[in-house]
């Protein structure tokens, strides 16, 4: 189901579902999109559009620019269908998995430039990343879907391991990244296939060694089916997007399961088509549903407040939305794949003792 720019991704969610089915004229070219709708107070604003370094504060000298309209831009790192985010601990550099260029692409806020890891020249390219992470020292970590391996850069580019397994437990179908940078583990989901019973989690420390798996095929509490996207939070829980079980599943540090969320359909709080998942500074969670298009964000007792984005080629809404990443002022970046771009977010929440109900008013 594709949710359209309207009443319901601009409309706390219970009071938008309480209000009916009406909707709102898509925003003007120079009013930047923000959920829910006026006059209800804004939660979330649209920022940006992330493609190219074009898309970042230039300061060209006029030889530059001239070189550059005579001759075009040599640089390579522009993104087109990305998959995997992830954002320096600084919040200075944003890496983007791109699987169909075949590189990361780095945005680089501090310097208005980007760069690529693990192209051509990089002395081990990459083929098809499909998700990215960073450890303590921004040492980067990309999984090879098609190449069932990660491997490990430092954060100039320079290759420094692949990360495998070996003998009877190979990885299948690997795709989510994550890592616990306190205590040094790498989580690693395999998506595997449909007729193996191997849906489940790896989990090594960050250089390379095996530690354990979680679960495995299966509906039950701390079993899969299709994992996919990871995150961890600052207390070290695991978030899983369980997309074929059309919820999230929680672990703790030790891989002890602790809580779930969601189920299929296509009302608020309900899941179709499950992407990233990721916390922000005041423990609300964020999950990106390509069914949807658009991301809908959970409090901390997961219940769902509001849908922001919704099917549309204009700026600051969907076409395919896959990854996401917070950084640490609470600035959220979403990759669109089928939109060649990262949209970006600010979150317009700034007391933590402000919660979405105590400013709209009681629930109906």
């Amino acid at each position: 189901m594709k949710v359209s720019p309207g009443r319901l991704t601009g409309t706390l969610l219970l009071l938008a579902f309480a209000a009916g089915c009406a909707t709102t004229a898509p925003p003007s070219k120079l009013v930047k999109p923000v959920w829910p709708d006026p006059p209800q107070k804004a939660r979330i604003q649209f920022v940006t559009g992330l493609r190219s370094k074009e898309d970042l504060p230039q300061k060209k000298s006029f030889g530059s620019k001239f070189q550059d309209a005579a001759f075009g831009s040599s640089d390579i790192a522009n993104v087109y269908q990305p998959s995997g985010l992830a954002i320096s601990d600084d919040d200075k550099r944003l890496y983007v998995a791109d699987w169909v260029r075949g590189y990361l692409v780095v945005f680089d806020f501090e310097q208005n430039a980007t760069r690529v890891i693990g192209g051509p020249d990089s002395g081990q390219p990459l083929s098809s990343p499909f998700s990215v992470a960073l450890d303590a020292s921004e040492n980067v970590y990309a999984v090879e879907k098609e190449d069932k391996v990660v491997r490990v850069y430092d954060r100039s580019g320079k290759f420094l391991r692949n990360i495998t397994t070996l003998g009877t437990e190979p990885f299948e179908r690997p795709t989510g990244l994550a890592i616990d940078k306190k205590r040094d583990l790498l989580y690693i989901a395999d998506s595997s296939h449909v007729s193996s019973l191997n849906h489940r989690i790896f989990v090594f420390t960050t250089g390379g060694k095996f530690v354990r798996f979680i679960g495995t095929r299966g509906n039950i509490d701390g079993a899969f089916n299709v994992p996919t996207f990871l995150h961890v939070d600052d207390d070290g829980k695991l978030y899983v997007s369980d997309s074929l079980n059309f919820r999230i599943q929680i672990f703790d540090a030790d891989g002890k399961f602790l809580a779930k969320f969601g189920q299929q359909g296509d009302a608020p709080g309900y899941f179709s088509k499950i992407k990233g998942v990721a916390k922000d500074t005041f423990g609300n969670v964020y999950v990106v549903d390509a069914g949807m298009s658009g991301v809908t964000l959970f409090n901390s007792k997961f219940e769902a407040l509001l849908i922001f984005g919704g099917y549309s080629a204009k700026p600051g809404y969907f076409q395919g939305p896959t990854a996401i990443a917070i950084d640490k002022s609470n600035r959220i970046y979403v990759a669109d794949n089928l939109s060649a771009r990262i949209n970006v977010y600010q979150l317009l929440q700034t007391k933590p003792e402000e919660s979405f109900e105590e400013s709209e008013g009681p629930k109906k």
